[in-house]
């Protein structure tokens, strides 16, 4: 949704952004660490992320996804179908 609106709207124009820290929002050091992440419906990219890393890295601990959004389901399920969720 922020990309249209930039796309639409911000053509040569400044656009402020305030990034902040997540300290504790990261994977675990152990790649051996299973993991659980819970997308409450406000979106799942950040653990689409975290998935495409272990799979990158090749880190063997478990991972389960859980969210509550029904319309993209079958495009994550495509996307993760390799991951061995």
């Amino acid at each position: 949704m922020c990309s249209a609106f930039l796309a639409e709207r911000a053509d040569d124009v400044p656009v402020p952004v305030f990034p902040s820290v997540a300290k504790h929002f990261h994977l675990p050091e152990d790649p051996e660490t299973p993991i659980i992440m819970i997308g409450p419906g406000t979106g799942v990219a950040p653990f689409r992320a975290y998935l495409q890393e272990r799979k990158a890295t090749g880190a063997k601990g478990k991972n389960w996804l859980f969210f509550a959004h029904n319309t993209r389901a079958a495009i994550l399920r495509t996307e993760t179908s390799s991951m061995h969720l």
